[in-house]
């Protein structure tokens, strides 16, 4: 047995299971029995006491070596784990570095965006006060140019004359007229009246049908009205429709079956939304709306009207008339006589075409001006009933009344039951204007040319229809 590794020397401070208790000492002999010992006879020591003895000393040695041994394991293990921890940590680390190390990368990447954006921002700014300073002289050249406009546009805008108006409105339909003697079927034998209904009631057209009262139909069908009285009624109604009634007629086309463009149906809605507020404002509007697209305006001089615009105004009304015209002869060819030949055709042609296109250079003139011009037919004077002396309207002259109740020359109305009776058709409208050139005054109205009405007889009705 090692007596180092078992000293208390040894093992002390590494065993914590050591036993510090010391050896229990012998006890010694005293001479007198060592020499009665040594004159005795010794008697020797059962062996299996010393074995026993020492088989008890070594099993607490055995107790703490394993002892120490499973501390030593445990240690170990303790170390192997801490180890581990230790690699971990130390991969840990790493990743956080790593990552340190980018987000570095990224914040950087970023301080220099901020820069660059900083920079820009700066730029952009000295870009924004340089606009800004020339925004403001363009605002003092739109103020120049607005002042300029509001010169030509605005109330400093001079109205024709209404004198100068009636005589331009009387030249047309003095044509209108004449045309209808000329290019009319005499005799409503020849004349397909189903034909003539259905292009009459052909829907969102004004025709016949629409504008005249039972009275007028009958008198057709038994012959009764000269057929010229019904096709001049027919073409007024037709290009005042197009013309006076439609201010923005010129600055788009129309289709091919006569329906209104798509430019000339927004405005005029814009138009209607704005007189909803007011007269005033409705027809301010229109009127600087049409001198700011360039609309044509007449000057006041004794002459044929489209001469006195430019080329390119002249081609662009021709053009809308001429499509007009196409969609009247188209509709209403039952009741125009027959053309002889191709020559006659053009001649009957270019007059109407003329109609149209003083009508509209006229009508799209008044429309450039601040006062307001009403058309008005059969269905804005439903309410009037007929008389000699009425404000608004008067007899057409081919029906023979007298131009007054005093006057000894024909027809009195009386006599043939017509005087207070509604008004059967309109053949020549009555045109009113209201307001003056500075855009006031709407209120007052003044009628520029009465309407010419027509007036059935009861004795040219058929004996079941009559107004008594």
């Amino acid at each position: 047995m090692n007596t180092d590794s078992d000293s208390p020397e040894g093992n002390e401070g590494s065993d914590p299971d050591w036993d510090e208790t010391p050896p229990k000492k012998r006890p010694k002999s005293t001479p007198g029995k060592k020499q009665q010992g040594n004159c005795a006879v010794q008697i020797p020591r059962p062996a299996n006491r010393e074995t026993k003895t020492t088989e008890g000393r070594e099993s607490p040695k055995k107790k703490r070596r394993a002892r120490r041994v499973l501390s030593a394991e445990e240690a170990n293990h303790k170390l192997e784990k801490s180890q581990k921890d230790l690699q971990r940590s130390r991969e840990r680390f790493a990743t956080l570095r790593t990552k340190r190390l980018e987000s570095d990368a990224r914040c950087e990447r970023l301080r220099e965006k901020e820069m660059k954006a900083k920079n820009r921002n700066a730029q952009l700014e000295g870009e924004i006060e340089d606009l800004e300073v020339q925004n403001i002289g363009l605002k003092e050249d739109l103020q120049k140019l607005q002042a300029e406009q509001v010169e030509r546009l605005g109330k400093r805008h001079t109205a024709h004359n209404d004198r100068w108006v009636i005589t331009a409105l009387e030249k047309i339909f003095d044509e209108s007229r004449k045309w209808s003697k000329a290019w009319t079927q005499r005799a409503w034998t020849s004349v397909d009246l189903g034909q003539l209904q259905r292009a009459a009631e052909e829907p969102g057209k004004h025709g016949l049908i629409h504008h005249a009262t039972p009275e007028v139909h009958y008198a057709i069908e038994a012959a009764r009205l000269p057929v010229w009285i019904v096709v001049n009624k027919i073409l007024n109604e037709f290009f005042c429709s197009a013309t006076f009634k439609s201010p923005f007629a010129s600055l788009g086309k129309l289709h091919d079956d006569g329906r209104e463009g798509d430019v000339e149906t927004a405005l005029d809605w814009v138009i209607e939304k704005a007189k909803q507020g007011s007269l005033e404002q409705g027809s301010i509007l229109r009127a600087n709306i049409l001198r700011a697209l360039g609309a044509p305006v007449l000057e006041e001089r004794e002459r044929d009207s489209l001469p006195d615009l430019a080329p390119d105004t002249q081609d662009s009304i021709r053009s809308v008339c001429n499509e007009m015209v196409s969609c009247f002869l188209g509709r209403f060819e039952t009741v125009l006589g027959a053309v002889r030949n191709q020559k006659y055709e053009i001649m009957r042609r270019k007059q109407l075409q003329a109609i149209f296109e003083a009508s509209m250079a006229l009508s799209t003139s008044l429309a450039t001006q601040n006062p307001e011009i009403q058309v008005c037919f059969l269905p804005e004077l439903a309410d009037a009933c007929f008389s000699l002396d009425h404000p608004q309207l008067r007899a057409h002259r081919a029906m023979g009344l007298k131009e007054d109740r005093n006057a000894e020359d024909g027809l009195d109305p009386d006599d043939i039951d017509i005087d207070g009776q509604p008004i059967d058709m309109v053949i020549e409208p009555m045109v009113v204007r209201s307001g003056n050139e500075d855009g006031e005054n709407y209120q007052m109205q003044k009628i520029l040319k009465k309407a010419e009405v027509w007036m059935v007889k009861d004795a040219d009705l058929p004996p079941p229809f009559g107004r008594q």
